[in-house]
């Protein structure tokens, strides 16, 4: 037998995962970590994840691509940042206010000044907003980011002169669909086990229930 032969049928013996018969409920949890996964009959899925201080939803349209669950969510808004510099402070001090939804807590952002041939400044965001940033006047930053850690979250870089002189700046953070997750053709390894997908560094096993 030749070797494209043998290879043929060594194709044909694995089977080819059954969409119909992998529609139901999966559990992922595992230690620190809660996961669900809801395969629809209709080709819908619903997905929840909870880890830490972080929550994520998701919900699209799943499908069996080359022997793994491929999810694809629906449209998702990102979240939106808007700037404003609100005039000058001391040389060398950034004094900045991030304004948040009500329920939201601020302190889980930070702020990052950056600039050419220096290392990133990072200041956690305080408990009422407010964040003081002390930068060398000599070697000014160019501009400062809004990070939000805990879902892996960066603004845009958001310019700011500081070759005059320090700045106070306002950053107005609106979620819209934060904590939703834009699947994007994410696809699940089918096992024996379970479905296996990888998620903020850690293997998870949806098994069915």
């Amino acid at each position: 037998m030749g070797l494209l032969a043998l290879c043929v049928l060594l194709q044909a013996a694995v089977p080819v995962p059954d969409a119909g018969a992998l529609a139901g409920y999966y559990n992922g949890s595992q230690a620190e970590l809660a996961a669900e996964l809801l395969l629809h009959p209709d080709g819908r899925f619903e997905y929840g994840l909870a880890y830490g201080a972080l929550d994520e939803v998701a919900a699209g349209r799943w499908t069996v691509v080359d022997g793994a669950v491929a999810l694809d969510s629906d449209p998702v808004r990102a979240p939106a940042y808007s700037f404003t510099d609100l005039g000058p402070e001391p040389a060398g001090l950034v004094a900045a206010r991030l304004i948040v939804p009500q329920g939201m807590e601020p302190q889980y952002f930070s702020f990052v000044l950056v600039g050419d041939g220096m290392a990133p400044i990072e200041r956690q965001v305080g408990q009422g907003g407010d964040t003081e940033i002390a930068y060398d006047p000599a070697h000014p930053p160019r501009g400062i980011h809004v990070i939000l850690p805990v879902y892996d979250l960066a603004s845009k870089e958001f310019p700011i002169d500081l070759k005059a002189g320090g700045r106070r700046i306002e950053v107005r953070f609106t979620p819209n669909d934060l904590g939703r997750v834009a699947f994007d053709d994410t696809r699940l390894g089918i096992a024996e086990d379970g479905l296996h997908f990888e998620r903020f560094g850690r293997e998870i096993i949806f098994r069915k229930r």
